[in-house]
């Protein structure tokens, strides 16, 4: 991993921390050691943090989502942009 990766990281690490304090995360989303896992669509590469089990189970099986297709299709990604999944599920 390297240092930026380790950065965001280290700076989620810490977010989540200040969120369980308040409130568990369970079931589904019982919190993990965060890793950075890609995934290809499109012919364009993404990068996903992954930090609760159900992320875990969805990308460590391969899933695809049409969504990241839809993007690419649009042109509504430039080289070097951030995007972040928010845990809206299917929404």
């Amino acid at each position: 991993m390297n240092s930026f990766d380790q950065a965001v990281i280290d700076r989620l690490q810490r977010k989540l921390d200040e969120i369980e304090k308040r409130v568990k995360m369970e079931g589904s989303y019982t919190r993990i050691d965060p890793y950075i896992t890609e995934q290809t669509e499109a012919g364009i590469t993404f990068r996903f943090i992954i930090y609760h089990t159900e992320s875990k189970l969805w990308f460590d099986a391969g899933y695809t989502d049409g969504a990241m297709h839809t993007v690419s299709q649009n042109n509504l990604l430039r080289e070097d942009d951030i995007v972040f999944d928010l845990g809206c599920n299917s929404g």
